[in-house]
């Protein structure tokens, strides 16, 4: 993404621990069916063989999580953090996995081919953009996209509950 809005200094700085930091966010927090939401992406995506591209991917939470379950799947992580693709990397390593790509690369202009992809996953990104930026994100997804491919968003509703508000608030600081 080229915003200053989302700083790629932030990510340097978050990325050793932002898999804890993950794991806490997604414990249940009183969800109904107390399923982690990054665990429904990978019901939606049939294991068989397509193309997924999870934009921004940060560690690769989403798409090792998908390549780890559908191992017909092919997963491209895309971020233009280098520090949150090098933990991404060893992830897929220590893990061997074959069928996981990682790219570093701006999510506003990918350098990718069009009509690549059958699923696009944008997890926990748009949140963080100004209406400008994730609207040019969104144009390079639909560009990316098969004719008959499928975008899938996972982000944060609206935080009402004061704790909820400052358990974020170091996102903005």
């Amino acid at each position: 993404m080229s915003s200053k809005a989302v700083s790629k200094g932030m990510y340097k700085l978050i990325s050793p621990g932002y898999d804890i930091l993950d794991k806490t966010f997604f414990r249940d927090n009183g969800r109904k069916n107390g399923r982690n939401p990054r665990e429904v992406l990978s019901e939606l995506i049939p294991d068989e063989k397509v193309m997924v591209l999870d934009m921004c991917c940060g560690t690769g939470t989403n798409g090792i999580g998908i390549a780890m379950k559908k191992p017909a799947v092919t997963v491209v992580g895309l971020d233009r953090s280098r520090p949150m693709l090098k933990r991404a990397r060893r992830k897929v390593q220590e893990l061997g996995l074959s069928n996981v790509k990682l790219i570093c690369s701006d999510a506003t202009d990918t350098g990718l081919k069009d009509e690549m992809f059958d699923y696009i996953i944008i997890g926990l990104v748009l949140h963080e953009c100004d209406s400008i930026l994730w609207r040019t994100i969104l144009s390079e997804v639909y560009r990316l996209l098969k004719k008959n491919g499928r975008l899938l968003i996972l982000d944060w509703e609206r935080q009402t509950v004061l704790f909820d508000k400052l358990k974020f608030a170091p996102m903005y600081i």
